[in-house]
């Protein structure tokens, strides 16, 4: 599904068929809209491929290497064209699993909410 969410512009012909199957396949090009900052592009995220994040009794390394660069790659230039730090794929994955500073304040919304009287048992 990642490499054709990647090129559906060259899988068109797929579109009408996933809908009929429960699949949907993006627009080639995107009108998103950021909610509260229409000025910033929308679009979708770069995902890894299947047969780099399905494994079957083993990691396969050597899958991993060959699509990793073109993976960095893709994921710096959608961070780019939003106007995003400049970070690696490998650089904010490593920054979302030691520190809190990626979640924004959001690690507080628990907190928040509970405050405001809602409960969330």
């Amino acid at each position: 599904m990642g490499l054709l969410l990647q090129h559906r512009h060259q899988h068109a012909g797929l579109e009408k068929a996933g809908r009929h199957r429960g699949m949907h396949l993006p627009d080639p090009q995107p009108r998103h809209q950021h909610p509260h900052q229409p000025e910033r592009p929308g679009g979708i995220r770069p995902r890894p491929a299947q047969p780099v994040v399905l494994h079957h009794n083993r990691y396969a390394r050597e899958r991993y290497r060959e699509y990793l660069e073109g993976y960095e790659a893709a994921c710096l230039e959608f961070r780019q064209a939003r106007g995003m730090s400049e970070k690696s794929w490998q650089e904010a994955v490593l920054a979302s699993t030691t520190s809190l500073e990626y979640m924004g304040g959001r690690e507080h919304l628990r907190e928040m909410v509970t405050a405001r009287g809602f409960t969330l048992d």
